[in-house]
């Protein structure tokens, strides 16, 4: 099994390990993209709506793709893969229906919020975990959940946290590594019907 980690630095800066994971399978991982002017950076950091949108599309972006196989779909289609199948239909990879799947959003701040509006769009039922609000409290698309029943619910999960402290990032960690185990081992904790 391929596992790509991508902006790992924000769950480990270097005090967790990875090892667990790594033994799961062909383990990369990509800690941040590579920054040069550190002052610029900075003068950057806490702009509350700087790329909120943005980061928000990326996010649907990235789950259409892990649902639909995108860029592999349109290289196929572009060699000419398509034209020559005897069906109507093509598909390399069954296509995943977001519509009535949940979306469990750790941090409903507003990228989380932004998220959640789109996710809602597609007809996903919205779950979120938010250090500033009630367990059990409502907005008009989302509902508040513990940490431990996000988890038990979300088919699909997107934190848009800041920097948590390392507690949290490890356990964090500790639930992907648990869930990927059980994966392989043919129980699975959440089942994506």
């Amino acid at each position: 099994m391929k596992i790509v980690v991508l902006d790992g630095y924000t769950l480990n800066p270097g005090d967790l390990s990875w090892s667990e994971l790594e033994k799961l399978g062909e383990c990369k991982i990509y800690n941040r993209t590579s920054l040069t002017d550190e002052e610029e950076i900075i003068s950057r950091i806490n702009i509350p709506t700087y790329g909120t949108a943005a980061v928000a599309q990326f996010a649907i972006a990235l789950l259409l793709e892990i649902c639909h196989h995108i860029g592999h779909h349109n290289k196929a289609v572009q060699d000419g893969r398509w034209e020559n199948n005897a069906d109507w239909c093509f598909w390399d990879y069954p296509l995943i229906e977001l519509a009535g799947k949940t979306m469990g959003i750790i941090g409903y701040g507003r990228i989380g919020q932004t998220t959640a509006k789109l996710a809602h769009a597609l007809g996903m039922r919205i779950i979120a975990l938010d250090a500033m609000r009630a367990v059990g409290t409502k907005d008009d698309i989302c509902e508040m959940f513990s940490l431990d029943d996000l988890f038990k619910a979300a088919d699909v999960i997107t934190p848009h946290i800041s920097w948590a402290p390392k507690e949290s990032r490890e356990r964090l960690m500790n639930i992907a590594v648990d869930n990927v185990k059980n994966f392989l081992s043919a129980n699975p904790v959440n089942v994506v019907n």
